[in-house]
């Protein structure tokens, strides 16, 4: 079994400590927590690229664009982190890019 990297936050200090009042990311770990997050969104936000982070446990993270990720990740080590465009379509929700 091939062992993930885990990744900790270098950013500077302060970014950290501002995190900690921040929102943490919603758990995505299925379509219909997927469907619910969107639901709750507003549609302007979901046409932007998203924060995501991937916990240690390998699930999803979701938070609003320009959202930092050690907050969307609430400080703790992750496995990947970046930004991603969703779209939808009469099939459900596809990762248009990802970076």
């Amino acid at each position: 079994m091939r062992e993930h990297t885990r990744h900790a936050y270098v950013g500077p200090g302060w970014i950290r400590e501002a995190a900690r009042a921040a929102p943490a990311g919603a758990a995505i770990s299925s379509r219909e927590a997927l469907d619910a997050w969107a639901a709750s969104r507003p549609v302007l936000e979901l046409r932007d690229p998203l924060t995501y982070v991937v916990d240690l446990d390998g699930v999803l993270l979701l938070a609003a664009r320009r959202s930092e990720h050690v907050a969307c990740a609430s400080g703790r080590d992750v496995l990947g982190a970046g930004e991603l465009v969703l779209t939808h379509d009469e099939h459900g929700w596809c990762v248009a890019e990802i970076t």
